[in-house]
């Protein structure tokens, strides 16, 4: 134990000494004490909920992109094999404006890409 650890120990000896000979005193100490600790129960659990709350978000938004970019990559893939744009739209389940949207998206992504 430190010289500093052992001096703020002597000090909290004193306190308590002190006071212990008035029981008013005793009570408003020992209500914050127990304040204190609510306190940082109360804060670590609201972090722990809160780390669950922002990773089950995080793997919602994970999954969706991840599934957009496999659609996307199955729509160039079918697209660089002359897929016609219904059978594709069939393929991965997309409306045909979406299916339209991805293909406009993949030709403009090839074509800044060649420039």
């Amino acid at each position: 134990m430190s010289a500093k650890e052992n001096e703020e120990i002597n000090k909290t000896v004193k306190e308590l000494n002190k006071l212990s000979k008035n029981p008013d005193e005793i009570a408003k100490y020992e209500e914050r004490e127990w304040s204190i600790m609510r306190y940082n129960v109360e804060m670590e659990t609201n972090r722990e909920i809160g780390e669950k709350e922002g990773e089950a978000r995080g793997v919602k938004i994970g999954e969706k992109r991840g599934r957009k970019d496999r659609e996307i990559e199955i729509v160039k893939k079918l697209h660089s094999l002359d897929t016609p744009i219904e059978k594709i739209a069939e393929i991965v389940e997309l409306s045909l404006v979406r299916h339209v949207w991805l293909i406009l998206f993949y030709m403009f992504e090839s074509f800044i890409r060649f420039s």
